[in-house]
């Protein structure tokens, strides 16, 4: 979680070659001590207080918002899978880039959809992998639905719920 921490200077310093010094006082509390490195006659001190604020967390109503924006708007190609490797759900780009609408690919198997022939084994291989556990990484080849091909570096991962694999992405 990010903290925000605001602060505030108490005395002023006038030169920059600084000694710091925190000293944690509560939980909520850091007490830094600022020692200005010049003749003693000239040495000042100054407090700094810094407080951290309450940890940044999603507002209740955004609910799973976020985390659609986040898969629909990125800028690579996502699907996720079920573990039999059937589509549950694809962004914008995996649209574009494979030239499939999302209601052409929902509920079908993915790879007989984009493997070309000959990378059939390897693709439902892949699947099975990242159904059992196991992240993927690999750069081969798919194919579009107009039959072109393309290279693609695939990272697939499973996807954890309460403990059990309950589906896959690959990006």
């Amino acid at each position: 979680m990010y903290r925000n921490y605001v602060f505030s200077l108490v005395d002023c310093v006038t030169h920059c070659d600084l000694s710091l010094r925190m000293n944690r006082t509560d939980t909520n509390r850091r007490v830094a001590t600022d020692t200005a490195k010049s003749p003693p006659e000239k040495t000042q001190k100054a407090k700094m207080s810094v407080r951290a604020a309450s940890p940044t967390q999603m507002p209740p109503e955004a609910g799973n918002g976020y985390l659609d924006q986040l898969f629909e708007n990125a800028q690579e190609s996502i699907v996720m899978t079920d573990n039999q490797g059937r589509v549950l759900r694809v962004n914008s780009e995996f649209e574009r880039l494979f030239g499939f609408s999302r209601d052409e690919m929902t509920g079908k198997l993915v790879d007989p959809l984009i493997a070309p022939k000959g990378h059939y084994n390897e693709a439902s291989s892949l699947t099975e992998r990242a159904a059992k556990c196991d992240q993927v990484v690999m750069d081969t080849e798919r194919r579009r639905k107009d039959g072109s091909l393309i290279d693609v570096s695939v990272l697939a991962s499973p996807i954890r719920v309460n403990g059990t694999i309950s589906a896959a992405f690959a990006i």
